[in-house]
């Protein structure tokens, strides 16, 4: 289903992220400066495409679909900053 993020209330988007955090999802990105953190769509796109019955759920689905880009992503900065330190 198409999920419009723009209309999403705080409690909403707050139920989004317990799915996606307990789904495993990455939650190190809430606290940096990141203005985009991955588990908060709503910052930097209108809808997106996922699956559920509840803000939840959705947000549990939404990791899945993130989860190799964002594992991807994150090995290589590990691997950039492993390099810097040499």
């Amino acid at each position: 289903m198409k999920l419009n993020l723009q209309t999403m209330t705080t409690s909403q988007k707050d139920e989004f992220l317990k799915g996606w955090e307990n789904a495993g999802g990455y939650m190190d990105d809430l606290d940096s400066d990141n203005p985009n953190p991955w588990g908060c769509p709503w910052y930097w796109c209108d809808s997106i495409e996922v699956e559920g019955k509840t803000f939840e759920e959705m947000g549990a689905d939404w990791w899945s679909q993130c989860k190799d880009e964002v594992e991807e992503l994150r090995a290589e900065e590990e691997e950039l900053r492993a390099e810097e330190e040499e």
